[in-house]
């Protein structure tokens, strides 16, 4: 009978130390202490402050800052602006009763709609009561200075449907100070008037001058939408249109090329609405054309747009003075040794 090798078998005693020794020593569970968790500390999110542009609370208006502080008129000011705000409200009060439904909706879209929602929500007060629209106007501008593209834009076509077709007059706008003092006294509905025409003309100079400033975006379609819409409005209205006229003729010396084209289109269908606006309009481009430092591809424009405005206006002042740049313009070409330029040969067509 053959017997088990015991020789390679480990003694017990050996199996129990190796065991020992690979165990894990644990605590008993009585002796087991807790950890604690660290302590996070979060800090709690801040609430949502609701804009007071997007209701109808119309104390706000009282926030506007006005240039009359220390004169005569610094009080009629003050009560023109009280009487304003209080007709504000009883608009408010007889249009949550007529139309109680859409009070409330817009309530609802100017505290949580989308933005798209606030803009069309805005445009529709503003439709609704003109004179009562400087809050409404205020919230548009606050949209359209976001730094959003799309949201920006929408605001910015808001804004100028909103001019045109609602707000401004066939007329440039007074300040409160324009008005006579005598007849600003007489009653606070006089006072409140000139307070609204004031805050409206107050409000457009801030709308061009975001014109101008979005208008040197880096995105090209973005620099034409406000190029065609400072053009719509100097074409439409009076009010700033010598800034306005200024912003679209320094487009000529744009970078873009395209930019360069679309402003001389710009100013050719301005000039077609109100011709006698020509001798402005070279006023401003003998400013750029002879401007230091000036790129040549602008002076090219500037040439090009006076080839333009010569073909279509007969008025002899103004041919000589077109003659009179071409001139001037020729000896600083020869004198800068530009003879052979793309220039050059414009000036000699």
């Amino acid at each position: 009978m053959a017997t088990k090798d015991t020789s390679k078998r480990r003694p017990n005693n050996i199996k129990k130390s190796i065991s020992r020794k690979n165990a894990k020593f644990t605590r008993p569970r009585g002796d087991q202490k807790k950890l604690k968790k660290p302590l996070i500390k979060t800090e709690p999110e801040p609430k949502k402050v609701a804009d007071p542009n997007m209701s109808f609370d119309f104390g706000i208006l009282y926030k506007m800052q006005h240039p009359y502080k220390g004169t005569d008129y610094e009080r009629l000011y003050q009560d023109g602006r009280r009487e304003y705000i209080s007709q504000c409200e009883n608009f408010a009060q007889k249009f949550k009763k007529s139309k109680g439904g859409d009070f409330t909706w817009l309530q609802k879209v100017l505290q949580s709609g989308t933005f798209s929602d606030k803009v069309t929500a805005l445009v529709m007060l503003v439709q609704e009561g003109a004179f009562y629209a400087l809050k409404w106007l205020q919230g548009l501008l606050k949209i359209a200075s976001k730094n959003s593209r799309r949201e920006s834009q929408m605001a910015v076509d808001a804004l100028k449907d909103a001019f045109l077709d609602y707000i401004l007059e066939d007329r440039k706008l007074k300040s409160f100070k324009q008005h006579s003092f005598q007849e600003l006294k007489k009653s606070p509905q006089a006072a409140a008037k000139a307070f609204y025409e004031d805050s409206i003309r107050s409000m457009y100079i801030e709308y061009v001058r975001l014109l101008e400033l979005k208008s040197r975006d880096p995105l090209e379609f973005l620099k034409t939408a406000m190029l065609d819409s400072m053009k719509t409005l100097l074409v439409k209205k009076p009010e700033q249109e010598e800034f306005l006229l200024k912003s679209i003729t320094n487009k000529l010396g744009d970078p873009e090329k395209k930019i360069g084209h679309y402003a001389i289109k710009c100013l050719i269908d301005v000039l077609k609405t109100h011709p006698s606006m020509a001798v402005i309009v070279m006023k401003e481009v003998k400013q750029i054309i002879f401007r230091p430092k000036i790129p040549i591809r602008a002076q090219f424009f500037c040439l090009h747009l006076i080839t333009l405005m010569c073909a279509r206006i007969e008025n002899p002042d103004f041919l000589k003075s077109c003659a009179e740049i071409n001139f001037t313009l020729f000896r600083l070409t020869v004198k800068n040794a530009l003879v052979n330029s793309k220039l050059m040969s414009s000036i000699l067509k």
